[in-house]
């Protein structure tokens, strides 16, 4: 369980990456659509649900390890909480933040429109 964790630590600091100098540096690197990121509202929201994931790998490998020591039932939950808050959160958010904005370059500062 020890590579899956570090294999999802490691995608996340890639999407974190690829985000940010998507965000700030330059806009045209090639990327599937589904991780291109516009503004911060969409980093935010996909960030958000790659923690999901890694939350529920977590719990996977406590569960599939559990001895019957601890209380699995407790830790579940509060996984279940913070997973149902995230996605509160990415549901919630307004348009204008997360996927709203139609010209990719047009706004930013030091950038002609």
């Amino acid at each position: 369980m020890r590579q899956a964790d570090t294999a999802l630590l490691a995608t996340v600091l890639y999407v974190i990456a690829l985000g940010l100098y998507s965000l700030f540096v330059d806009d045209t690197i090639p990327m599937p659509l589904w991780l291109r990121i516009r503004t911060l509202g969409d980093l935010k929201e996909l960030l958000a649900s790659v923690v999901i994931v890694v939350i529920a790998v977590v719990f996977l490998g406590f569960a599939l390890t559990w001895d019957g020591s601890r209380d699995l039932l407790i830790l579940g939950l509060s996984c279940a909480a913070v997973s149902a808050a995230l996605a509160a959160f990415s549901a919630l958010l307004p348009p204008a933040v997360s996927r709203a904005v139609p010209g990719r370059g047009s706004a930013r500062p030091g950038r002609p429109p």
